[in-house]
């Protein structure tokens, strides 16, 4: 089956190519105070490079902890 098939807007790409900018981003204006953000860090304690994946649900959960404790 074609992925257009299965994904009639072709939203994996789309996806792929906005999760690669905000890592663009996040490693020129983004936030990267081990100490704010302990959870940005990959699993070697490294910080992502753009074509590194981080979980998003960990992230989110990470920060819906952060704004409910202040």
């Amino acid at each position: 089956m074609p992925p257009a098939a299965t994904d009639p807007g072709n939203l994996s790409l789309v996806t792929q190519e906005r999760s690669l900018l905000l890592l663009e981003w996040w490693q020129v204006d983004g936030r990267r105070d081990p100490l704010q953000k302990p959870w940005m860090f990959t699993a070697d304690q490294a910080w992502p490079l753009p074509n590194q994946m981080l979980s998003p649900y960990g992230i989110w959960i990470a920060e819906v902890m952060r704004c409910s404790a202040a």
